[in-house]
């Protein structure tokens, strides 16, 4: 045990570096309940003083940074979320003042190269899925991220490249679906709502005069017929069925069946 004055000056000496966790409480020798009791409101100044500091950092850095309307070519961006849906972007010559302001500030924000592609990320996953949204989107972008937000609810998000497309997609937590530019499926999450995996495909897999057909019955004598233009977006949206359906190739034969 020790007196306040040396509970206050080690943990002084540990909010230093600005992270105080249990393992830093123990490695200072002394418990929980023993800082809250002893020290506790030492350590709530200390707390007080180090977020007034980096609030004060995070202020100045945007102060002083160029701010744009949207990533520019040629340029270092950084997009960050201040306030909910409020997108705000700095944009810098150098890699190295991009970086250096990425690490400065302390709100969600994603780092864009002077291509238009995320470098790294930091943040809680839906701002940054809001910061995704309207800053790595391109408005004829081949490679789209099909979601259901909401019943029967399907958006539509477009990117200019694989790995953009990718990152919004990873961070997402509704049901949706990676498509290529040739429109193809390559990856999916949220079997767990198998309905909403059938509603984004029915919506974003089907082509007008595709050959390979999925025949299903809904209801009774109710059949209907999804057409697609090719083999793997026809096989995704039948394996996830969860009724009696046949998947039939472009000389109509049939080549599977489920439910029977």
């Amino acid at each position: 045990a020790g007196d306040m004055s040396t509970v206050t000056l080690r943990v002084t000496y540990q909010l230093c570096a600005c992270v105080v966790t249990p393992a830093i409480i123990a490695h200072v020798g002394f418990s929980v309940p023993a800082i809250l009791g002893v020290g506790g409101l030492a350590v709530g100044a200390i707390v007080s003083e180090t977020l007034r500091v980096r609030f004060e950092r995070c202020r100045h850095a945007r102060g002083n940074a160029m701010q744009s309307t949207g990533p520019e070519r040629g340029l270092w961006t950084i997009a960050t979320e201040e306030g909910a849906g409020s997108v705000h972007f700095y944009t810098f010559a150098h890699q190295n003042e991009a970086v250096r302001f990425f690490e400065t500030i302390s709100m969600a924000s994603v780092c864009i190269d002077p291509l238009g592609q995320e470098i790294t990320s930091k943040g809680h996953s839906w701002a940054l899925t809001t910061i995704r949204a309207k800053t790595l989107q391109v408005p004829v972008g081949d490679w789209k991220v099909a979601t259901e937000e909401g019943v029967n609810n399907v958006k539509v998000y477009s990117f200019g490249c694989k790995e953009n497309a990718r990152k919004f997609f990873n961070g997402l937590t509704a049901a949706r679906i990676l498509l290529d530019p040739t429109g193809k499926e390559i990856d999916h999450k949220g079997s767990w709502n198998p309905f909403a995996l059938s509603t984004i495909r029915t919506r974003r897999l089907q082509e007008q005069g595709g050959q390979w057909k999925v025949i299903t019955e809904e209801g009774v004598k109710h059949v209907r017929v999804y057409v697609f233009g090719c083999e793997e977006n026809a096989r995704k949206f039948f394996n996830g069925l969860f009724v009696v359906g046949i998947l039939v190739d472009p000389m109509a034969q049939e080549i599977d069946r489920q439910g029977s």
